[in-house]
């Protein structure tokens, strides 16, 4: 789907070397930050909508469990 995106907006890259595409090591932020999980986080944070729950919350994982 990104690709529809970088393709739209001129920002797609992909380079070549002997008239073959190279695939990229990794694909992301260069200092490796994690993927989003949350979809709705992802949908609605650029419009300033997104604001979890305080009750709607998994626990991390390694986390001990609240008494």
């Amino acid at each position: 789907m990104a690709g529809f995106w970088d393709s739209l907006f001129g920002t797609y890259y992909l380079p070549k070397q002997d008239g073959e595409f190279i695939m990229p090591e990794r694909i992301g932020h260069p200092e490796g930050l994690p993927d989003e999980r949350n979809y709705a986080k992802i949908v609605l944070a650029p419009f300033g909508l997104y604001r979890p729950l305080p009750w709607f919350r998994r626990p991390s994982i390694g986390a001990e469990p609240a008494e």
